[in-house]
């Protein structure tokens, strides 16, 4: 094998961080480059011992199991833990390996001789993250052994593998951050719209989405914000342009946002990304737009009331229909009830829930896991 050859299987082993099937087209490549019918990438974790991750090319599916079961007595795992990250060595009988004895394990048996796969050449890998990994090649007893020159370009090239699975695992932990991210902001009630440089709209949750989509007076053109009222959109510009050029956490200001329909106005709270949530939310995330929509009340559920205060139907009813902001009489109407059974409801309700008065109430309802997000056509 030549120096050369080295440089496409560096560059396969990267392309395989991005795409994790790519992991198999570099082992494929890795046994051609090394004359070896098998090959192997794995990662190993303590306690309990075992594979954590594992991609092979060349082993029968069928002998997959019984090669992780007898995976402990493998005669070559003390020579494994011997490494130090980058290191590797080569297991045959030119290098003081009893090769008799091991042919008498369970593991040469079940799994080494049915794969017709003796000699070996192997080197540890630094994945970072407390783990460890091993990448491994494998020749048939009848095969010339491994040289000292091929297991010198294994270990150059076991450093990219290590590299590369460290940065497949920071990307894997950037995408699910990213994912629970998501989840959260699209939970929220209010609308929160995160923007870069220039006002570009980086990410709008659920709710900001549904504001956006009625476009009544606030929409989305694009990239970036759109504000039907002349006057508000200047003010938002201008707020947005003062948050994005501060140095200084929280800097930002409010403004009101007229309606089309003429309902009442949205309340449009602007601000300069505080340091921690600007490194959660991405390096670009430079101010945070807050949108509340007084018309668009929460979805309350009233069997969650029920559950959380122990609730009658009837009491978990009253609070629905006080949280969603009706007086009295109106309660009474829509439940079919006399005012006076309403006030008995509040005065249970109330003793239950640890409140006094019927404001505290309706602050506890809608902030509690009874609010949900609104949702369209509700």
């Amino acid at each position: 094998m030549t120096q050369r050859d080295l440089l496409g299987l560096v560059e396969l082993c990267y392309a395989a961080a991005a795409r994790e099937t790519g992991w198999e087209d570099f082992l494929a490549a890795l046994a051609r480059a090394f004359d070896s019918p098998v090959s192997a990438l794995a990662t190993i974790v303590r306690q309990p011992d075992g594979f954590d991750w594992a991609v092979t090319h060349g082993v029968d599916p069928a002998l997959q199991g019984a090669a992780i079961e007898h995976a402990l007595e493998d005669p070559r795992v003390p020579l494994y833990e011997q490494l130090r990250p980058g290191e590797g060595y080569i297991y045959d009988d030119l290098n003081g390996h009893d090769i008799a004895a091991d042919k008498r394990t369970d593991y040469y048996r079940l799994v080494l001789q049915p794969m017709d796969a003796l000699w070996a050449m192997a080197a540890r890998l630094d994945e970072g993250r407390d783990l460890e990994g091993l990448i491994a090649v494998h020749r048939p007893e009848r095969a010339a052994r491994f040289t000292a020159a091929e297991l010198q370009d294994l270990r150059v090239l076991s450093r990219h593998v290590g590299r590369a699975r460290r940065l497949q695992l920071d990307m894997r932990a950037a995408e699910a951050q990213a994912v629970v991210q998501s989840d959260l902001l699209d939970r929220l009630a209010i609308g929160l719209v995160i923007l870069a440089a220039g006002g570009r709209v980086l990410q709008a949750n659920a709710a900001a989405r549904r504001i956006f989509a009625a476009g009544d007076g606030l929409g989305l053109e694009t990239v970036r914000v759109r504000v039907a009222d002349p006057a508000a959109a200047a003010r938002l510009d201008a707020l947005v342009t003062m948050a994005a050029r501060s140095q200084l956490d929280g800097v930002g200001g409010v403004l009101a946002v007229p309606r089309s329909s003429g309902l009442p106005a949205y309340a449009v709270s602007v601000v300069r990304c505080f340091a921690g949530l600007s490194g959660m939310l991405g390096g670009e995330a430079l101010v945070l737009l807050s949108i509340s929509d007084p018309v668009a009340a929460a979805s309350l559920d009233a069997a969650a009331l029920r559950a959380l205060w122990r609730l009658t139907l009837a009491e978990s009813d009253v609070a629905v229909a006080l949280a969603s902001g009706h007086d009295l009489d109106e309660v009474a109407r829509r439940q079919g009830i006399a005012v006076s059974t309403v006030r008995v409801h509040i005065r249970k309700i109330l003793d239950k829930t640890g409140t006094r008065r019927q404001s505290e109430l309706v602050r506890l309802i809608l902030a509690g896991p009874g609010a949900l997000p609104g949702r369209p056509g509700r």
